[in-house]
């Protein structure tokens, strides 16, 4: 696998390729260690829009994470808990649906825990997320978020930095702000 990942790095590669390579037998593809985790449809007003599924696989503990540098920019092995602090202190900026899985995915304690879980999985229902523009960026409503059908849902740019949950903690609602989704909190608005 290292050599195509060197090799795209150089050249382009034809279309196809993937197809070729695997055919040809150079490979050991193992496309059944794929396990559905969830499927995404970016909101209307993104342009273009993505309707993209998210995998989950478990691979050898001695496997090299090496990012192509076109599609997948930075690589590295990190735990769920350390993905969403560095996406906090801005050290690796995620996008919602990554911050979303990671979640999701410290939920669960152990391997076997994880494992049981994705054995169970099926893609469930296409995630569709609202975006509502802010003064200093946007929230994202996900689709459990219990205002996502409300035609005002009242987001106060100036209390939203109040409301930035840490790591673990359930969300609902991702803010973007000086460009970082953060997982915020639902203001009570009684308490304002």
């Amino acid at each position: 696998m290292q050599a195509i990942g060197e090799t795209r790095k150089v050249k382009r590669l034809s279309k196809g390729w993937f197809r070729e390579w695997a055919v040809s037998g150079e490979w050991h593809l193992q496309l059944s260690r794929l396990a559905p985790w969830t499927h995404w449809i970016t909101p209307e007003m993104f342009k273009p829009r993505f309707n993209t599924r998210f995998f989950l696989v478990f691979v050898p503990v001695d496997q090299e994470c090496s990012p192509d540098k076109e599609e997948t920019t930075h690589g590295i092995w990190v735990t769920a808990e350390q993905g969403l602090a560095a996406n906090l202190s801005g050290e690796i900026p995620l996008s919602p649906p990554t911050l979303v899985t990671l979640h999701e995915l410290l939920q669960h304690k152990t391997l076997n825990e994880l494992q049981d879980e994705v054995s169970r999985r099926g893609w469930g229902e296409p995630r569709l997320p609202r975006v509502i523009p802010v003064e200093q960026g946007a929230v994202i409503l996900e689709p459990w978020d219990p205002m996502i059908h409300e035609k005002d849902v009242g987001l106060d740019p100036a209390t939203l930095a109040k409301l930035v949950l840490p790591v673990g903690k359930p969300f609902s609602r991702l803010w973007l702000y000086e460009g970082i989704w953060r997982p915020v909190g639902i203001c009570n608005r009684l308490a304002l």
